[in-house]
Order: structure tokens, then C-alpha cells, then sequence
């Protein structure tokens, strides 16, 4: 019992570390150093993986996913009880992902490569099983130092996570052994990527830049879909629109499902938005239905108008219990006590581009871009920009949102595209291509950021290469392996 004590405690304050570096909390450094305490309990015998695994992970991310009761409870009406558990149990599951760490370590901790490399990958998979939930990412840690994020252009965002691990391991050597040669290499191994994204960000290049205006309404989501404040949310937002009309801009972005309603059944703003559109490109979030076989299905979608035509786009990635109910005929009972009998969203077919008036667009809503291989998608399609529309206002006031920023950084420092990002109620920004915030609006702020955004074209290397270096330098630290213990058996014939 003392010493799974002594675990849970270091559990704790290893969890503590990487909450402080987690983006909000701006102590992004600490990432480097939080997984220190876990190499202890497993070397000296506190717990074994599956425990240490479960019981720092639940701890961390059922603290950093705390935000998740609130669009359970204050907007999904869920007990709060209820909505907790819910978050520690999902916390738990979290937990899991970490065991291919810890589980590497205590069986290959004497290789430097291996346990770096199963939390890259351990990231990779969480970022795509079961729907995927790429979300507090080691690398997420470091989106406000550009000079560490230009090594996702690099390796990806798995990459830098990569070194983040790699250099705690070299860390705990030294502090375990006082072996100053593992001190040395940390330092070498955290400079040579500071320093690779210092050099990187020195290199200039002329670009077009697009005149853009990102239309904020900073209306609050506990009023948007109530019936006595629909025509007040309608003629904010339209009047936010018609004053920018007269502007000198390329395109004008307002957020996820600006207007709270079916604006394809809204002739009124129909028209304004065909009007606008016309002198100015809009782009604008909505939500539409289309009527197959006589039954409708709805859409989470991005529309462009823009000289009179128009382009939609249909949201690929739904969110899982927000947008669509997992097993909902299994689940029926369950489904209605969330939903009402409302009607799920229907995953759009492809993803797209849109082009305005000449620059390539890539549009993605919202939770989409967590998702580093749809946009990859989108780059083979001719995208130059990207345009995310959001509503984070679900997240309330909550440390959420600026997770949620730190998302889309990654894409813009992937990819070496600026990202546009339009919200309702904040954070409303504009990234750019290095994954620099640019411009920002913050939480229930109404107005409007208007900005030159860089159109790139030159594409990283990650871009070219994926993640082709993970099978790569799992093959190193095989043979690295294979050569440690052919010698170690010849030194034993030897004796």
C-alpha cells in the first residue's frame, strides 16, 4: 500500500508538471521535465505500467478535459454528476494510450529511441482510433514558442512530441546516474530544434497576402437557439456583415452556423449573402439540409458566395455525440435523453476546396482541424489557406478554448499554410504560416479582426514525407538493439 502511495503521488505531480505546461496555463517548458517523476516510480518499483499509465492519465486528463461538463450540463442539460462521471471514465480510457509509454520504458528503457517513439505513436493511434481524439498533444504544449513548433514542419506534430519525451528521458538519466553526458545531450537535442526553427523563421519569402475580415458576433450560446432572441442574433449578424461590405477585402469569414437557423429557408438573408457575396467573397458557416427519398438530411457545412456562384462544402469529421449519437439505435433511450429526438448530422463525402477568386481555400469546421491528414487531403487539392469556422462558445469560458487554439496551430506550423480561424464568441485569430498568432479576439468580444494573411504555396517537408521517419527510426533502434546484446554476448564468451 506505501508504495502504491508513493506512485499516486508522483503521479500527481508528474500530471501537476504537464497540466502547467498545457496551452493556457503558458509553462510550456515544464513539458520537457513532467514525465520524470514516472521513470522513478517504474524503476523503483511503485507500480508497473498499466498502474502508472492509468494513474497519471486519468489525473491529467480528466483535470485538462474538465471543460467538458459544460456542454454536457449547461447546454446538454445532463446532472452534473452525471456529466462528471462521464469525464473521468473518458479520462480513464485516455489513461490507456499512455500504457505503450510506460509499458516501453520499464521493458526497453535502456534504449533512448524506444519510449520516445511508442508516445509518438501512442499519439498517432489516439489521433485516429474509434473517430480520433488528437487533443493535448505533447507538442500542443509548445504552440505559443514558434521556434520549437517549426520542427512539426519537419517531423509533424508526432515528431516534436518526440523530442519532448526524448529529452526527459535524457533528463531523468542524468539526474538518476549524475551521468553528464545524458545532461549534455538534452541540451544538444533541445537546441538543435530550437535552433532549427530559429533558422527557419529567419528565412523570408515573398508571398501574396489576401485582404481578410473575420466577422466575431461575441453572441453568447446560451441564447442562440432560444425563439425570443432569434431575430436579434439574425440582425446582429446581418448588420455585422452589410457594414462590411464596403471594405477592401478579399474575403469576408464569419464562424460556424453564424445565423441559428436554416438560411437556405430565410430569403432575406439569402439574398444578403448572395448581395455581399457578389462584391465580396463570403464565406460563412451554416447548417443546410438536403431532402433524399423524401426524408431530409442535415449538414454541418461551410458555403462560399462569390460573384454571384456558390460553393458548398458538407463537414466530413462529425463530433461524435455533439453532431452524431456512436450506436444510436443500440442506444435509443440514452440518444433521447441528449438529443430530444433531434436528428443527427450527416458526414459530408469529400473534403474540398474552394476557390476565391483565385487563391485556394481549404474550408474546415471546427473540430476538423485536429485532423493533420484531412488537410494533408485538402494541401493535394491546391490549398494555399486555410479557413477554420468554429463555435467554441460550447466550452463556455473554460481552458478549452485556448486548447482548442493550440489545435490549429499545429496545422499552420505542419503545413506552412496561415490559418484563418472565425468563432462566434472567441478565440477568433489569425495564424500564421510559422504558427504565430498574428491577430486574435478573445472570449465575448464582438467585432471584427481584419488582417493580410500570407497565401503560401512551398510546401514542408512533413508535407513530402509524413511520418515515414517513425518506421525508420524504429528500424535504427532495432539494430541499435541488436548490436547492444551481440556484444554484450561476446563479452560474455570473452570472460
Amino acid at each position: 500500500m506505501r508504495k502504491l502511495i508513493v506512485a499516486l503521488a508522483l503521479a500527481a505531480v508528474s500530471a501537476a508538471m504537464l497540466t502547467l505546461a498545457v496551452p493556457g496555463h503558458g509553462r510550456g517548458f515544464l513539458a520537457f521535465f513532467a514525465f520524470i517523476p514516472l521513470f522513478h516510480i517504474l524503476d523503483h518499483g511503485y507500480a508497473g505500467p498499466l498502474k502508472t499509465a492509468v494513474m497519471f492519465g486519468t489525473i491529467f486528463y480528466a483535470t485538462n478535459l474538465s471543460w467538458m461538463t459544460i456542454p454536457l450540463s449547461r447546454f446538454g442539460h445532463a446532472p452534473w454528476v452525471l456529466s462528471g462521471l462521464a469525464v473521468f471514465l473518458f479520462a480513464l480510457v485516455l489513461s490507456l494510450f499512455y500504457y505503450f509509454f510506460t509499458l516501453a520504458y520499464s521493458k526497453m528503457g535502456h534504449n533512448a529511441l524506444i519510449p520516445p517513439l511508442a508516445l509518438a505513436l501512442s499519439e498517432l493511434i489516439r489521433g485516429w482510433a474509434f473517430t480520433g481524439f488528437p487533443w493535448l498533444t505533447l507538442a500542443q504544449t509548445q504552440y505559443s514558442s514558434y521556434n520549437m513548433l517549426s520542427f512539426a514542419g519537419l517531423a509533424g506534430e508526432y515528431g516534436l512530441s518526440f523530442i519532448i519525451a526524448l529529452v526527459n528521458l535524457l533528463v531523468y538519466r542524468f539526474i538518476d546516474g549524475r551521468r553528464y553526458q545524458y545532461l549534455f545531450y538534452a541540451v544538444l537535442t533541445a537546441g538543435l530544434v530550437y535552433g532549427y526553427g530559429y533558422y527557419m523563421n529567419q528565412q523570408t519569402a515573398e508571398t501574396k497576402k489576401a485582404d481578410v475580415r473575420i466577422v466575431q458576433p461575441g453572441y453568447s450560446q446560451d441564447i442562440k437557439w432560444e425563439r425570443s432572441e432569434k431575430y436579434n442574433i439574425y440582425s446582429l449578424v446581418s448588420g455585422m456583415l452589410r457594414e462590411s461590405a464596403d471594405g477592401d477585402f478579399d474575403m469576408i469569414i464569419l464562424p460556424e452556423t453564424a445565423y441559428p437557423g436554416f438560411i437556405q429557408n430565410d430569403p432575406e438573408v439569402d439574398i444578403l449573402l448572395k448581395t455581399v457575396g457578389h462584391d465580396v467573397p463570403v464565406i460563412t458557416g451554416a447548417m443546410r439540409y438536403e431532402v433524399v427519398d423524401g426524408k431530409r438530411r442535415y449538414y454541418n457545412s461551410a458555403l462560399l458566395f462569390n460573384e454571384g456562384k456558390g460553393d458548398v462544402y458538407n463537414k466530413v469529421h462529425l463530433v461524435p455525440f455533439g453532431e452524431y449519437f456512436p450506436l444510436g439505435d443500440m442506444f435509443k433511450p440514452i440518444e433521447h435523453y441528449f438529443f430530444q429526438g433531434g436528428e443527427d448530422f450527416t458526414p459530408g463525402s469529400e473534403v474540398q476546396v474552394f476557390d476565391v477568386n483565385g487563391i485556394k481555400v481549404a474550408p474546415m469546421i471546427c473540430y476538423e482541424g485536429a485532423y493533420s491528414f484531412q488537410l494533408r487531403r485538402q494541401l493535394k487539392l491546391g490549398a494555399e489557406m486555410v479557413v477554420i469556422l468554429s463555435n467554441d462558445s460550447w466550452f463556455g469560458g473554460s481552458a478549452g478554448r485556448i486548447q482548442h487554439l493550440a489545435v490549429d496551430v499545429m496545422r499552420a506550423a505542419e503545413y506552412n499554410r496561415s490559418v484563418v480561424r472565425a468563432t462566434q464568441s472567441g478565440i477568433s485569430a489569425v495564424i500564421l504560416s510559422d504558427g504565430r498568432l498574428a491577430d486574435i479576439m478573445g472570449i465575448g468580444k464582438k467585432g471584427f479582426i481584419d488582417a493580410q494573411v500570407p497565401v503560401v504555396q512551398a510546401d514542408t517537408p512533413f508535407r513530402t514525407l509524413g511520418y515515414l521517419w517513425m518506421p525508420l527510426l524504429a528500424l535504427l533502434a532495432v539494430i541499435l538493439e541488436i548490436r547492444k546484446r551481440v556484444e554484450k554476448r561476446r563479452r560474455r564468451f570473452k570472460n
